[in-house]
């Protein structure tokens, strides 16, 4: 009998060989041992409308001669390529299966049927990707079949049974990182830093062209082809699962298979006899580097694409943030980067090598402190999707739903093909704010608010009804139907978003109960990706009915909850998407209580105006002791309009608390969506953001605030605030493309290197304009910084503190400051 083995599927991809697609699953076994799983039995395919069969005959086949042997050739069975299978359109009409011998044939009757207006179903689909949702598999699989003895992996297994498999994988990562000449691009050094959890084992390697160095990590070679030659030795030794590093897709192995090509090397670094290929970037696409049975993560994509936010996203920041330390280098004023790498090659190679080799090992622990391995792992197991497309939104969220639409007997349109008017939808309600400063103000918060619209009225593509479809319905049958706020209707029967939904609200809880984060991570952020793709351009099951649906419950369910709440005599100072800002007009109320009394009427309404079950429930979240709403900046009339989605709150530690002059209470402020924690504002204006906040949190008079201000302009003037007044914003494209207008920070990149006008730009305002940080030539105009920084935000408290602006800035005493500046 055959032997069984659990194993993950790190990578997949299929090639045609005779005329016959080869599709090929290369991973890991849960021994440890490398495996590559050969499927030559399948073909790809696609589906069509049954009754579209005599046309799409007459499209794809030829009548007579040599071109009707060339299309049996590309065609699958006896019968040809129609097949007829239990599957039908969301539609509800039957479907053929056209089958072909290689994805060309499959590519080319894709395009000529759709030239003819006929329509194809899952044409567009990776044909492993076919094969993983025909099985359900979720990366791990339960491999049976006789084995032999492979090349680059440990066991190759022929066309085996492979079916899912519960196993939690292990995988190995290398983490690697070149410094090359900045003239020739020649890779000077190249640093690994390997993680294996088979052989317990973490090592940390630099290959150098150079004189002889005296340290166990460092390798010296002769020449860059020995070095490149070193690396793919070591690195098919070493046989890593993942290859990461820090913009490594773009840079490092752009650079390596460039230098590679040049010297007529073999990029053989994967675990087929097929070559590595790194793939230039195309209309709308990024750089692709295709690794055989390897997956290369790229540690700045992989972060951007993750939960975690960054002012930016170098690896000074992220190490720095994450870590607590960062690169090892020293850079002197005024001294460029790249300058102060090529200085430390020349001066002092040991440091440089051992530069090199901590740049790798950042990014590794990086992805150990972060958990974004594991975070990586779960979302592939939970979804299904296949490692290269984990952190995608789209593709990911399309596998989950066909897959469940297979179980249903049901095919997916190719993109294109049955699509919903899609024009955009609402974004979540704002229930106006009314600035000022408050006390006790309570807030409540709908958890995972609009996945549980999605649960309570079924709202799905399978359930969704045109207009049309409604209009036909006979009266009784289109009572029964759930009505959302936008006029979009949805079917009763249980459909495939609120089933999953359901599944992972359950796998949550059980994950949360036994203490599983990162599982219940994963699961919230599915869950709430899932309105966002069904609005979403480029998602084929998208339509502005749909979500449109899920968003104006979401207007209707808050405003209801306001009406409520001041029927009750509280007042809803302010609202937004899911959450709502109260305060009793007496006494702050206990909100436990109304949280309960919320949540039973709310269920009433829905379920005798919907006739559906609510899954929505209403926590209490916290209270403020003192909550402050600021007017909006230069709009409103007596500055009567609140701002929306900022605001500050002073954590209650007690009801109706006196705070002490001794405690320290910024811990206790949190600041939302103000300039404070806005990374677009300087060092400077958080601070004194913050500080007249803790102001008007202890109930200070007027006068402590005026003091606070002149403080404060005095320490700008005399030059002690100087590295606080740097301004950060990044280039989103080239400097050549700003052309309709130049900000700030694109003028102050002007005046930087070429190599070094990209990303995050750092400047500070100077009498003669933006200038970068470390090229500042000018002196600083504080001026500035007190019309722009300064004043905009003091100008938000006059209204709680009643006064003016110029009278909050005493200008008339202040004008001593700026006297012979």
């Amino acid at each position: 009998m055959p032997d069984s083995f659990d194993g993950f599927i790190v990578h997949s991809y299929t090639r045609t060989k005779a005329k016959q697609t080869q599709l090929y699953f290369i991973g890991r076994l849960s021994s440890g041992e490398t495996f590559a799983a050969v499927e030559t039995r399948m073909r790809p395919w696609f589906y069509i409308r049954k009754s579209d069969e005599n046309r799409a005959r007459e499209v794809l086949e030829p009548s007579t001669g040599r071109e009707k042997e060339a299309f049996r050739e590309q065609t699958v069975g006896e019968q040809g390529s129609f097949q007829e299978v239990e599957m039908s359109t969301m539609d509800g009409e039957s479907c053929l299966k056209l089958s072909w011998n290689t994805l060309e044939a499959r590519q080319n009757a894709r395009m000529t049927l759709a030239a003819t207006g006929l329509r194809t179903y899952e044409a567009d689909l990776r044909i492993t990707d076919q094969y993983r949702l025909d099985r359900s598999i979720h990366g791990t699989v339960l491999i049976s079949g006789d084995s032999r003895p492979g090349r680059q992996v440990g066991r190759v297994f022929m066309n085996p049974g492979l079916r899912p498999s519960d196993w939690q994988p292990q995988l190995s990562l290398l983490s690697i990182d070149i410094e090359t000449d900045p003239e020739s691009s020649e890779v000077l050094a190249l640093g690994l830093f390997s993680m294996d959890p088979f052989r317990d084992r973490k090592e940390g390697t630099v290959f150098f062209v150079g004189e002889e160095l005296d340290h166990p990590e460092i390798e010296c070679l002769p020449d860059e082809s020995s070095l490149l030659t070193a690396f793919r030795d070591r690195l098919l030794a070493l046989d890593p699962d993942i290859i990461t590093g820090w913009n490594v897709i773009d840079f490092d192995f752009k650079i390596l298979a460039d230098r590679f090509r040049l010297h007529g090397l073999p990029f053989n670094i994967g675990r087929s006899d097929d070559l590595a290929a790194f793939l230039p970037r195309g209309q709308g696409s990024a750089n692709t580097i295709i690794i055989p049975g390897r997956q290369v993560w790229d540690g700045v994509r992989l972060l951007r694409a993750s939960p975690e936010r960054f002012e930016d996203y170098s690896l000074e920041t992220v190490a720095g943030s994450v870590l607590g330390y960062g690169k090892r280098i020293s850079i002197a004023e005024g001294e460029k980067r790249l300058d102060a790498i090529s200085r430390l090659y020349r001066e002092n190679p040991l440091d440089f090598c051992l530069y090199c080799l901590q740049d790798a090992r950042l990014v590794y622990e990086i992805f150990a402190r972060t958990g974004l391995l594991e975070l990586t792992l779960r979302r592939c197991l939970l979804i299904g999707v296949a490692p290269d497309r984990a952190w995608t939104s789209i593709p990911a969220f399309e596998h989950l739903y066909i897959e469940s639409m297979h179980r249903r007997g049901i095919v997916a349109p190719t993109p294109g093909v049955d699509a919903l008017p899609l024009e955009g939808a609402p974004g979540g309600i704002i229930l106006s704010p009314h600035p000022g400063i408050f006390d006790n103000v309570m807030v409540f918060d709908f958890q995972s608010l609009y996945p549980s619209i999605i649960r309570s009225f079924n709202i799905d593509p399978l359930s969704y009804m045109p207009a049309g479809e409604v209009d036909s319905l006979p009266e009784a049958e289109r009572e029964q139907l759930v009505r959302a706020p936008n006029g979009a209707c949805f079917r009763q029967e249980t459909a495939i978003l609120p089933e999953l939904m359901d599944r992972f609200f359950e796998e949550r809880r059980r994950a949360r109960q036994r203490g599983d984060e990162v599982a219940s991570f994963v699961y919230k952020i599915i869950m709430n990706s899932f309105y966002g793709v069904l609005g979403a351009d480029g998602c084929r099951f998208a339509g502005s009915g749909l979500a449109g649906a899920i968003t104006s419950f979401g207007h209707h369910i808050l405003s209801w909850c306001k009406a409520f709440l001041e029927r009750q005599g509280y007042h809803v100072l302010y609202g937004d998407t899911d959450s709502l800002f109260v305060t009793a007009q007496s006494a702050s109320g206990d909100g436990q209580e109304i949280c309960r009394l919320i949540n039973e009427a709310l269920a009433g309404y829905l379920q005798e105006t919907y006739r559906v079950t609510p899954r929505f429930t209403l926590e209490y979240e916290k209270l403020y002791s003192r909550f402050f709403l600021p007017p909006l900046r230069g709009g409103g009339e007596n500055g009567q309009k609140g701002r929306a989605k900022g605001y500050a709150g002073l954590i209650a530690s007690t009801q109706s608390e006196t705070i002490p002059d001794d405690e320290d209470i910024r811990s206790r402020i949190e600041i939302k969506g103000m300039e404070a924690v806005r990374r677009d504002w300087t060092d400077l204006a958080h601070d004194f953001q913050i500080g007249l906040l803790e102001h008007l949190f202890r109930r200070r008079p007027l006068s402590v605030f005026q003091q606070y201000i002149k403080e404060v302009l005095e320490k700008l003037i005399a030059g002690s605030l100087d590295e606080k007044l740097v301004y950060r914003k990044a280039l989103r494209k080239r400097l050549s493309a700003y052309t309709r207008s130049r900000p700030p920070h694109v003028k102050a990149a002007a005046l930087l290197e070429p190599t070094e006008q990209h990303g995050l730009i750092r400047y500070l305002i100077t009498k003669k304009g933006p200038q970068p940080l470390g090229r500042v030539t000018s002196d600083i105009d504080y001026d500035h910084y007190v019309e722009k920084q300064l004043k905009p935000i003091a100008s938000t408290f006059t209204e709680v503190l009643n006064t003016d602006l110029e009278h909050l800035f005493n200008v008339k005493g202040q004008l001593w400051l700026f006297e012979g500046t």
